[in-house]
């Protein structure tokens, strides 16, 4: 599957979050496509479709959980950018994501450096104003 835009692949079991966060981006990558994942067989699949441009991972999710989705996303071979994208994270927490490969960590709220992290990711050139 080839298109123009940039490939965001969002793991979050809330759909209203991926809508807002898919919104804020699209307000500055007009061609970002996005698709929604919430479980281990679900991003496996996704992972197996189509390259990924950038990957943003709730941190808890029924069943499932950031460092689980950064594992597969990493054992399947490809490396986009992966942040965790979440409303309730530690410290500690975010420490660890960042020891086991994920590029950052942002909170959910924090919409200007959601707009830093695409600009990076998605080679715009140069962070997105909020």
């Amino acid at each position: 599957m080839t298109t123009a835009g940039p490939q965001v692949l969002i793991i979050d079991d809330s759909e209203d979050d991926v809508l807002l966060a898919s919104a804020y981006i699209r307000r500055w990558v007009r061609s970002a496509r996005f698709r929604r994942v919430d479980s281990a067989r679900t991003l496996s699949e996704a992972l197996g479709e189509q390259h990924w441009d950038l990957v943003l991972c709730d941190h808890n999710m029924p069943g499932f959980d950031s460092m689980s989705a950064l594992a597969i996303v990493r054992e399947a071979g490809n490396a986009p950018p992966f942040f965790v994208y979440s409303g309730a994270f530690s410290r500690d927490q975010a420490q660890l994501a960042i020891q086991r490969g994920a590029d950052g960590v942002l909170e959910k709220r924090d919409t200007p450096g959601l707009l830093r992290v695409i600009g990076r990711a998605l080679g715009t050139g140069e962070a997105l104003p909020a």
